[in-house]
């Protein structure tokens, strides 16, 4: 049931019971189900959480045999939104709002508000086709990460890669051999954690096929050795519809995964799966509840838990009604807190609606040569510790000194400590002379912050850049990003991200992996990297 709280919040208390239950409770009300039911927030109608579960398989990730993927076409999945002809649209008339005698760009230093201890390349389109087949050419790369205390591990696409904190690579799986994926379908949209509570590995993602049916599976490793053996959890098959980017979130208790659904022709909603970790650890067929699709919140982003705690939050942009939602009279981030298990038949969302400023379309960002694709101003990821929520997307704005809009990053910070969520900031990181895409967050055990994201300019190819800011500091202009892997020619091809990753090194904490894309050679060749840093 959902009960309407003071200051904009709602409680979904959610309980792992049948509908049985409810139908009686209508019945004695003389009500339909659907009335007793029915969410007091405009557009949203909440059923309660239903019960499941899913049942593991044991995989081995490296090595997988490439015979058992031979022949397979790669597929393309279309950028997806919530309003595609209102995206369109909007998108258009921001890249109308570009000058073309903009402020030029001062090279960005390599050295600033980071401190590099090391960087190296990873994956290219190319080498991905060269390695695994040519139902690799894909795009964009999704390069995501997770650091272990010997390895780090990356996700790009349909590839998960080992490699040591010195740069070598130790192996790699083609995501579809790893998780046995239907014929016809393709892998997609993974990202991958390390837990250090239990120091084991979580992978999701998602297949498809040509007709837009789908399933996401969960991962877990068996041991801390990411190349051994895994759990893989396949989640029942939804027929002509996609569930698009399942995000990832573990803290002590749960795994939590949200991800988008359409068919080829509609947003139907957002759906939000909780698991018991315990289950997932052990290899038991696991336990899981899942809300129903809600139109009241759009692309909703489990975090990172950095810290012990049984309550994961999640966050979305709920301040763009034309592109996003806004489910209230104005904008708000949206702030989900999931407590309870499915075991104990307590799980609980909790939302609170917290101001922040309007986001709006960035432009495409510049290059030599034309431009990149910055998609739109969703959340793309967020990490929690110790009370603190980062998080953050893409957002038009025009930087300090600047005269032009620009693609920035909409990066907002809240605290968890008292009894709702507040934001402590959301600012708009730009520029001058640069656009900045796809932001990523990690967070030191100072709790001090590092941002990853993708910059070019007029005479910049698309790039690796980051900066840094002390716990405490408000995000400014004044901190200047650092160039960490410069890009090499013109991107040509039309899809870039469509997400970044930071992770916390669990050996020393003080220090934060990024995981980027930059643009490789020759043009068209989409190229990622990853890169150890801390804030001095």
């Amino acid at each position: 049931m959902i009960l309407r709280l003071p200051g904009s919040k709602y409680l979904r208390q959610v309980l792992s019971r049948s509908l049985v239950a409810l139908q009686v409770l209508a019945i004695a009300l003389a009500l339909p189900v659907s009335s007793a039911l029915a969410a007091p927030k405009s557009g949203a109608s909440i059923v309660g959480l239903n019960s499941a579960t899913v049942a593991p398989k044991s995989v081995r990730a490296v090595p997988v045999p490439l015979a058992s993927i031979a022949n397979r076409k790669a597929l393309v999945k279309p950028f997806l939104t919530a309003h595609p002809s209102t995206f369109l649209a909007n998108k258009a008339a921001a890249q109308a709002r570009v000058s073309a005698n903009s402020a030029p760009a001062a090279p960005l230093p390599l050295t600033g508000s980071v401190t590099t201890y090391g960087g190296f390349p990873t994956v290219t389109l190319s080498s991905q086709v060269a390695r695994y087949g040519a139902d690799q050419n894909l795009e964009p790369p999704e390069p995501y990460v997770a650091a272990g205390t010997i390895y780090v591990t990356q996700t790009n696409n349909d590839v998960m890669s080992f490699w040591t904190k010195t740069g070598t690579v130790v192996g790699g799986v083609d995501l579809n051999a790893f998780v046995g994926v239907p014929s016809g379908y393709t892998a997609s949209d993974p990202r991958v954690e390390y837990d250090t509570a239990s120091g084991r590995w979580f992978i999701s993602m998602l297949a498809f096929n040509a007709s837009y049916s789908s399933l996401t599976y969960v991962g877990v490793s068996q041991t801390s050795d990411p190349t051994g053996l895994w759990w893989i959890y396949a989640l029942p098959t939804t027929t002509n519809i996609i569930q698009d980017q399942p995000k990832l979130g573990i803290n002590d208790d749960k795994v939590v995964i949200a991800y988008d659904e359409y068919t080829t022709t509609a947003w139907l909603g957002t759906q939000i799966l909780i698991f018991q970790k315990s289950d997932l650890l052990s290899g038991l067929t696991a336990n899981y509840n899942y809300t129903n699709l809600d139109q009241s919140m759009f692309s909703v982003v489990p975090s990172q838990s950095l810290s012990s705690t049984t309550t994961e939050y999640l966050a979305f942009n709920n301040a763009d009604p034309t592109n996003l939602v806004q489910s209230q009279p104005t904008p708000t981030i949206g702030v989900i807190a999931v407590t309870g298990t499915p075991l104990q038949g307590n799980v609980t969302l909790t939302e609170t609606d917290v101001a922040m400023p309007a986001t709006q379309l960035p432009p495409s960002g510049r290059q030599p040569g034309g431009t990149v694709n910055t998609d739109d101003d969703r959340f793309t990821n967020a990490v929690w510790q110790n009370g603190t929520l980062w998080t953050g997307g893409n957002n038009g704005c025009t930087p300090t000194g600047d005269t032009t809009l620009r693609s920035c990053l909409r990066l907002v910070q809240v605290s968890t400590t008292g009894i709702s969520p507040t934001v402590v900031q959301a600012v708009d990181y730009g520029f001058k002379g640069y656009d900045l895409y796809y932001p990523a967050e990690g967070l030191d055990s100072s709790n001090n912050v590092v941002v990853t994201f993708s910059g070019s300019s007029s005479t910049l190819y698309p790039s690796i850049g980051a900066f840094g800011a002390r716990a405490g500091v408000t995000i400014s202009s004044a901190i200047t990003p650092v160039l960490l892997g410069k890009g090499l020619d013109t991107y040509t091809n039309t899809r870039w991200g469509d997400y970044f990753g930071a992770a916390t090194d669990p050996s020393d904490p003080t220090k934060i992996w990024i995981s980027g894309e930059y643009s490789a050679a020759p043009s068209g060749n989409w190229g990622t990297g990853l890169a150890k840093v801390s804030v001095p």
